[in-house]
């Protein structure tokens, strides 16, 4: 195969894999019905609803940053086709686009100026009133098969291994998406909805314990016996599976399970690997915290941690699971030998802070802190690492925090973009060097003043307060005066 022939298949896999993501990221949405998939090359391909409505989606997957000729190319070619409506959206999927070039396009609405500055490159009125229609999702990491196969394991809500998961997406999503695209045909909500139940009842069956011909009653009796054998389970990933999707059997061992205190947790290992399931997940954690008596639990539980820290989780509904480990891992440092701990401990936390699933997909979470709340219990674990670690960590602790938190943008009066504890850690490390240690706090802000003031454009820098000025205030909290 040639090298452009190379590329074009990569391009027509990328195209696939945004149309299977895109199509499980809507599935729960009760107002969306289908995605109608076009033949030419799947590079396009819209989003239905029940009002009618619809969302026209672009697929470009190119190395080079997407440029105003393509956008021009493909609003001309939207225009042409006609048949859109009031309501209908564009949405634009690429693997590199600046951010400068993308909120010009959303602020044609708003400023003469950027309207004038498409026509220069050659944008006429009518495709200029496209503009504020158009939105981009951006970024190579969402496109591959991992990403789908990850927001399929969580949609099932039943815990299934890796390579079936990848068996279905590979032959049932993946290969009817290009099917029906060769026809330009429409795959409906509703359909994968039976397949994945009509899925589910396959797995159910497949298990020699936990399926719909032996009675209820032999399967509790077997569930309790297993529980009380000291030695953990052994029933093959076929019941585990059929077992993740019975929420009486599940809820039946987890209440005995808690009851127990002398558990040697790894040899329970098959059951805690169902934390992707609802209402299961929840009940683990309980587990853990009851037998932390013992080193090896205590490692264990850790490794447990690290293993899934960077796992898509929390798409299709609420997850605590950020909040579970801070939980559990605070009991964990606070325990007599607990320092022994802090570098594991600091592990986790930094891929809680650092790792961020939202990039993985085009809708985002509604939630109305953002996550605010997760991130300031983290911190507090955080926090009470770095008052009692040593040089090293401490030095560790502090890189982290400048590194991911933005520390100057609202003066550190709010938390909308550091959680309080994180004040609380750069203060402590000033305090241990203040004269040392001053002039890199200066530069620290500095520099993020900078980054901040990118906003306004590439070229723009922070020279002081020109950009930003300052101003008094008056409020129920008393006198405010600011000048950056």
């Amino acid at each position: 195969m040639s090298k452009a022939g190379q590329n074009n298949y990569r391009g027509i896999n990328a195209q696939t894999l945004v149309a299977v993501s895109l199509f499980l990221q809507f599935l729960r949405d009760q107002s969306f019905l289908h995605i109608h998939l076009e033949s030419d090359n799947l590079e396009d391909f819209n989003l239905v609803f029940k009002d009618g409505r619809k969302i026209i989606c672009e697929s470009k997957y190119r190395k080079e940053k997407f440029s105003f000729a393509q956008l021009k190319e493909i609003l001309e070619k939207i225009a042409k086709k006609g048949g859109l409506g009031d309501k209908d959206g564009i949405l634009i999927i690429c693997k590199n686009a600046s951010k400068e070039f993308v909120s010009e396009v959303k602020n044609t609405k708003y400023f003469e100026e950027l309207r004038d500055k498409f026509k220069k490159k050659g944008f006429t009125d009518d495709i200029i009133q496209l503009l504020p229609r158009v939105e981009f999702w951006v970024g190579s990491v969402a496109f591959n098969s991992d990403t789908i196969c990850a927001l399929f394991g969580e949609l099932v809500n039943f815990w299934l291994p890796a390579e079936k998961i990848k068996r279905f997406v590979d032959s049932i999503l993946i290969q009817k998406i290009n099917e029906k695209s060769a026809q330009g045909q429409i795959y409906e909500r509703q359909e994968l909805l039976k397949e994945i139940n009509d899925f589910k009842y396959q797995v159910q069956q497949s298990s020699d314990f936990f399926n719909e011909k032996v009675k209820k009653e032999k399967q509790f009796l077997k569930l309790e016996k297993d529980i009380n054998n000291a030695n953990g389970i052994n029933w093959g990933t076929g019941s585990i599976s059929a077992f993740s999707i019975r929420w009486d059997l599940m809820s039946f061992a987890m209440d005995r399970l808690k009851t127990r205190s002398n558990l040697d947790l790894k040899r329970w290992g098959d059951l805690w690997q169902l934390n992707r399931v609802y209402y299961f997940t929840f009940g683990i954690f309980h587990v853990f915290e009851a037998n932390l008596q013992t080193d090896k639990n205590r490692m264990y539980i850790l490794n447990y941690i690290k293993k899934y820290t960077k796992t898509i989780r929390g798409f299709y509904r609420s997850d605590f699971f950020d909040v579970d480990v801070v939980k559990i891992v605070t009991k964990i440092i606070e325990s007599a030998d607990g320092t022994k701990y802090f570098n594991n401990a600091f592990a986790i936390i930094k891929d809680l802070i650092t790792f961020n699933e939202k990039e993985f997909f085009y809708l985002k979470d509604s939630g109305y802190d953002r996550g605010e709340w997760e991130k300031g219990e983290i911190c507090k674990l955080l926090h009470k690492i770095y008052t009692r670690a040593n040089t090293i960590l401490k030095q560790k602790v502090f890189d982290l925090l400048v590194s991911r938190f933005n520390v100057t943008e609202d003066d550190g009066e709010f938390i909308h973009h550091a959680p309080t504890d994180v004040y609380g850690i750069l203060r402590e490390w000033l305090d241990e060097d203040f004269e040392g240690r001053f002039s890199t706090i200066v530069k620290l802000a500095s520099d993020q003043y900078q980054r901040y003031y990118k906003k306004f454009g590439s070229k723009v820098e922070f020279k002081g307060w020109e950009h930003m000025g300052g101003g008094t205030s008056f409020g129920p909290g008393g006198h405010h005066v600011g000048d950056r």
